[in-house]
């Protein structure tokens, strides 16, 4: 399961047991869960707080189609997750919705929904941090490396590879599961799937140590496996990358906030 780390609004009039029931599901997803009590507080928490998702609570909330019109025109929505909670009954005037951001769904659906949603919704977290400044010269300096390093940029998994590197470094440099983190990320920019985000990058940094990296990735990096003159892992490769790049990123960031 992939662990985010993004913020939803529960717009809710003091439904105590809903309220109960998301927050653990959020907690489960690591997703931080603010409370709004009314449009006015939930319209001014989504403007401060800017969260991916926003949960309504039909069985406390009267969404008459001038409460539905708010949500559908007001630009602070439309580019909000909105799932609105509650069984047939409190739900049986939202049926006619048809939008890509809005959702009708009980509560005992939720966790699948964000599942499904949750490679999607990373990549709009990590795509929105990378358009700072320190970034603009990040896409260049990966595949500098990558091309220094044998690489090349004519094979999908290098593609993948930079994305991946890119991606890590937006989030601070921390490096979670490939598997469940990052490989699904990517294969949703792509439009792919994971399974061949991994066989792709395997193989992209196969040819490249074939070609190069027994004789000079040592030169690079420091790393046991290469001393030892093994083939690094996907994990390992991506790691190194992330180590020699991370330092002048770091430096060019504090730079434009200075």
């Amino acid at each position: 399961m992939i662990k985010m780390e993004l913020t939803a609004i529960l717009y809710s009039k003091k439904n105590y047991d809903l309220a109960y029931k998301v927050h653990n599901i959020c907690k489960e997803f690591s997703i931080n869960l603010i409370t709004a009590l009314d449009f006015v507080e939930l319209t001014i928490k989504s403007l401060e707080l800017e969260p991916q998702i926003i949960f309504c609570d039909c069985e406390t909330i009267d969404f008459s189609s001038s409460i539905l019109n708010a949500f559908l025109e007001k630009q602070e929505y439309k580019t909000k997750k909105i799932i609105f909670l509650g069984d047939e009954r409190s739900t049986a005037g939202l049926k006619s919705i048809v939008c890509k951001n809005l959702m009708i769904s009980k509560i005992s659906e939720l966790s699948s929904i964000i599942t499904d949603m949750q490679s999607e919704l990373n990549f709009e977290s990590i795509s929105t941090r990378l358009k700072d400044e320190a970034y603009k010269n990040l896409d260049i300096e990966i595949s500098k490396l990558l091309v220094d390093l044998g690489f090349s940029m004519k094979y999908s998994g290098c593609a993948y590879l930079k994305l991946g590197i890119k991606n890590v470094i937006a989030n601070k440099g921390i490096l979670h599961s490939l598997s469940s983190n990052e490989y699904p990320i990517i294969a949703a920019n792509f439009k792919t799937t994971s399974a061949n985000v991994e066989r792709n990058i395997r193989n992209a940094i196969e040819k490249a140590w074939k070609g190069f990296g027994k004789n000079y990735w040592h030169k690079v990096f420091y790393s046991k496996c290469l001393e030892d003159g093994k083939k690094p892992t996907n994990r390992e490769f991506i790691y190194m990358c992330i180590e020699n790049l991370m330092p002048q990123f770091e430096k060019r960031k504090i730079g434009n906030y200075n």
